[in-house]
C-alpha cells in the first residue's frame, strides 16, 4: 500500500480541507512485470492530470484528495487480499483492477457493496452484469467486437478466422461475443482453438482475428505468417498500450495488423486536445489511451462530489446508480447499453500504430 502525497500540497491551498480518499488497485509496482511497470506509469499519470485539471473544482468544494495505491501481482491470492485491504480502508471509490480476470476476482469481495468501482481498463462484459457497483469506462468487450465486425463489413469481407486463446478472461469473453455477433453480420469464421502457438492449425484466410494481448499476438503472427502468405491481423484493445515495443519484432514478416483503441490522439476535441497538450508539457512523453481512460476514470468520480449531501459511500454509489452516461475525452460512456461507437481502428505502419479511421 502506498499513499500519494506528493499532489496534495500542489492540489490545494485551503486550510483544514476535508479529505477524500480514492484506492488505486493497480499492478503498477510490480518489478516481477516490466510491462506492468510501463502500463502503471500511464495509469498513474492519467490520474494525476485530472487532479491537477480538477483543481478549481476541489478548492471550491473544499475537498483534498488522498490516493492510496495498493499494488498486487496477477497471482489469486494477492487480488483478493487487496481487494479485502480495501473493502476495509476508507476509500469511498476504487480506480482500477488492471484486466478483466482482475475486476472479476474483486467482485468476489467488493460486488454490491456500497464502494463503486470504477474500471478504466477491464471490458469483459461479465463484470457489469454481476454487480450493480462497478463502473465500466472502457468499451466492454462486445462493444469491442461490434467495432471489429464493422471493419470487417466496411471491407466486405465474409469469411475470416478466429484464433481462440482459452487461458485468458478477456480472451475468451472477446472472442465469444466475436462469434456471437458474427450471424448478425453474415461473417463466416472459421474457429481455431489454440492457446499457444504450437497448437495452432494453420489458418488459411487472409483476414484473421486475435482477441488477445499485444505478447501472445505477435507468436501467432509469427506461427501464421511463416508461409510468406500476406495477412491481415485484427486484435481489440489490447496492443496499444505496450504493443509497439512488441510489434517492432515482426518487421521481417509480411502482414497488417489493425486494433483498437479507446481515444484518438489526433482528435480535434478541444478537452481531448489540452489533455494531449498538458500531459505532454507536465510529463515530458506522449499519452496513450490507458492514460486517457485513466484519467477520465477519476474525472468521473470527481464529477460526483459538487452531488453529494455527504462524501461517503453509500452518498457516492446511490448518485452514480442514477446516473446512465458519462462523457469524457474517450466519448459517451453509456452505463446500461453496449455503445457501437467510439473506438479508434489503429493500423501497424512505419514501427508505430496509426490512427486509420474512427467508429
Amino acid at each position: 500500500m502506498r499513499i500519494i502525497s506528493l499532489f496534495l500540497i500542489f492540489l490545494s491551498n485551503i486550510s483544514f480541507a476535508k479529505e477524500i480518499e480514492i484506492a488505486v488497485a493497480s499492478m503498477m509496482h510490480n518489478l516481477e512485470n516490466e510491462s506492468s511497470i510501463i502500463f502503471g506509469d500511464h495509469v498513474r499519470k492519467g490520474i494525476y492530470l485530472s487532479l491537477i485539471h480538477n483543481k478549481k473544482l476541489l478548492d471550491k468544494l473544499g475537498l483534498e484528495i488522498k490516493l492510496t495505491e495498493y499494488n498486487y501481482t496477477s497471482e489469486t491470492a494477492s487480488i483478493l487480499e487487496v481487494a479485502k485491504k480495501i473493502q476495509k480502508s476508507n476509500a469511498i471509490a476504487v480506480h482500477g483492477y488492471d484486466y478483466s480476470s482482475h475486476a472479476l476476482l474483486s467482485q468476489h469481495i467488493h460486488k454490491d457493496k456500497d464502494l463503486s468501482v470504477v474500471l478504466p481498463t477491464a471490458t469483459s462484459d461479465d463484470i457489469k452484469e454481476n454487480a450493480n457497483n462497478y463502473f465500466q469506462i472502457a468499451g466492454s468487450n462486445k462493444s469491442q467486437a461490434y467495432a471489429i465486425l464493422e471493419l470487417l463489413k466496411k471491407r466486405n469481407i465474409t469469411k475470416a478466422s478466429l484464433i481462440k486463446r482459452r487461458s485468458c478472461a478477456y480472451c475468451v469473453d472477446l472472442s465469444n461475443q466475436i462469434e456471437t455477433l458474427a450471424k448478425e453480420y453474415n461473417v463466416k469464421l472459421d474457429i481455431i482453438l489454440a492457446n499457444n502457438p504450437k497448437e495452432l492449425k494453420q489458418s488459411e484466410n487472409v483476414y484473421n482475428l486475435l482477441p488477445m494481448y499485444e505478447s501472445e499476438a505477435i507468436d501467432f503472427i509469427k506461427a501464421i505468417s511463416r508461409d510468406g502468405k500476406p495477412r491481415v491481423y485484427i486484435g481489440g484493445d489490447g496492443w496499444t498500450s505496450k504493443g509497439e515495443r512488441y510489434f517492432k519484432l515482426l518487421n521481417d514478416y509480411n502482414f497488417k495488423a489493425i486494433c483498437l483503441a479507446h481515444w484518438n490522439q489526433n482528435t480535434k476535441d478541444k478537452s481531448s486536445k489540452l489533455f494531449k497538450q498538458d500531459y505532454k508539457s507536465y510529463f515530458g512523453s506522449e499519452a496513450s489511451d490507458v492514460s486517457a481512460l485513466s484519467y477520465d476514470s477519476i474525472n468521473f468520480i470527481l464529477s460526483a462530489l459538487p452531488h453529494l449531501k455527504s462524501y461517503d459511500r453509500s452518498s457516492l454509489k446511490n448518485y452514480f446508480s442514477k446516473r446512465r452516461t458519462f462523457l469524457g475525452i474517450t466519448g459517451k460512456h453509456d452505463f446500461k447499453e453496449n455503445r457501437k461507437k467510439g473506438f479508434v481502428y489503429l493500423t501497424w505502419k512505419q514501427n508505430s500504430f496509426k490512427v486509420l479511421d474512427e467508429i
